[in-house]
This record gives C-alpha cells, structure tokens and sequence, in this order.
C-alpha cells in the first residue's frame, strides 16, 4: 500500500515539474498589456459600485435626485465641500444621457463622472471669464456676448456670426439660448475644435494648390501668422486654459 501511495506522489511530482512557467518568457510589452488590463477592469468595476449605490430604485439608470446625491457626494472631497447646484445636476445629466432615457446608465457613468472632474477643475477659471464677458449680468452670455468671448479666444480678431451660431448650438447643453457658466467649458472646447477643423482644411487645401503647382512652400506661407494655429497660441486668459484642446477632452465631455 506505501509503495503504491509513493508512487502516486512521485507521479504527481513528475507532471509538476514539466509543466510551462508561463511568464518566464513573457515580453515587458505582454506583461504590461496584461497590467494595464487588470488595471482597467479594476476601474470599471469601481464604477459600477458607485453606480449601484446611488442606483437606489435598482432601474439600471441614475436620475435626478439620484445624480444630485452622487454629486453632493463627490463635493464633500472638495474645500471647502459644497452642494451641487440644480445648474450643475442638469449640466451632467444632459451631456453624460448619450441614449437620450433621462437618466445615466451604467456605460454612460464613467462620462458623467469625466465631465464633473473637468468641470471641478475649470470652475474658478470659469467663473472669472463668465464676470469678465457677461456684460448684463444676467449669469449667462447672450450670442452677442458669446462673440466677445469668441473674439477674445481668436486673438482679438473678428468671429463669423455662423461660427458663433455653431458653438451656441454645440455648446448649450441646457438648451435655454444661452451660455451659464457650466457650459462654458464646453463652448470653450468646441471653439478650439472648430480652430482645428478650420487648421486641417486650409492645410489640406494649400498642400494640394502646392502640388498641382510645384510650390514647395505654398502650404506654410498660405497659413501665415493669422492662421487658426497661431490663433490657438495667443495670449487671452481662456487660451491660455484650454490651448488647443479639442472637444474630445472635456467629456469625451468631455476627454
């Protein structure tokens, strides 16, 4: 009976040692492939415990009380800590409800926790710019306020009244006809995101005048210094905050 139990064991013992070290050969750019995973479904599952406790009716989407409460709750981090605005919880809900439900779900959660962190960071900045160009204080830019802004961001040059329509649109989130100080950020990021398409578009179309007429230096005199690239680079208070980022990064308000 020993030896038979021996046997078993030096059995098992054999298997053991021929089976494969699986990270032995494992290159640095795997490994960290493989940490950067673990990392990532750590954080989404952080997320989705945050969303379940504020889920408190259990109906898969947070609405509005249970969006104020989560931002209530993230204020309390802040100093000194505060209360979320009725402003603000709308501001969230609207950009972050990508389905259009009335409520975050549990896909657009990670959007609505991005926008309150941009949104945190740029507040005090923001709330300089909204005294400085809202000129009826009223809280909230008119379009004709707006384009001062605009024009502040442009460098002091002048801003199409179509541009301005275009940002108004993309970035009244409230849908009021105005820009409150919540929506700045994201007025702020559409401009510069218009800057660049504008940016890609002369480029694509000098190079081309370039090609077809052997120009080698058409492309960057076509630009010049009162291009949309120098535009970004000037000094304004607001450029210097948001310097070219695009719409991407705020909720991507953003990211």
């Amino acid at each position: 009976m020993a030896g038979a139990v021996g046997a078993i064991v030096a059995a098992r013992r054999a298997r053991e040692s021929h089976r494969p070290v699986y990270f032995a050969n494992v290159s640095p750019e795997r490994l960290k492939a493989t940490e950067d995973l673990l990392q990532e479904l750590e954080r989404k599952q952080k997320i989705r415990k945050i969303f379940e406790r504020f889920d408190t009716n259990k109906s898969g989407k947070l609405e509005g009380n249970q969006v104020k409460n989560l931002l209530n709750e993230l204020k309390k981090t802040e100093t000194p800590p505060g209360v979320a605005t009725d402003e603000e919880v709308e501001f969230i809900l609207k950009v972050s409800d990508q389905s259009g439900d009335g409520g975050i779900d549990l896909p657009e959660m990670e959007t609505a926790l991005r926008a309150w962190k941009k949104w945190t960071k740029d507040r005090k900045a923001m709330e300089d710019l909204m005294k400085e160009f809202d000129k009826s204080n009223t809280g909230s830019l008119n379009k004709a306020e707006l384009k001062q802004y605009l024009i502040s961001l442009n460098g002091g040059r002048d801003v199409s009244d179509e541009e301005v329509d275009w940002v108004m649109t993309e970035a009244d989130v409230l849908g009021d006809g105005e820009i409150h100080t919540v929506e700045l950020v994201m007025a702020t990021s559409k401009w510069f995101t218009l800057v660049q398409q504008e940016d890609t578009s002369k480029q694509g179309a000098a190079a081309l005048q370039c090609e077809l007429e052997g120009a080698s230096g058409m492309a960057s005199s076509a630009l010049g210094p009162g291009s949309s690239s120098s535009m970004a680079s000037e000094g304004s208070t607001a450029n210097s905050i948001y310097g070219g980022k695009s719409a991407a990064s705020v909720a991507a308000v953003a990211e």
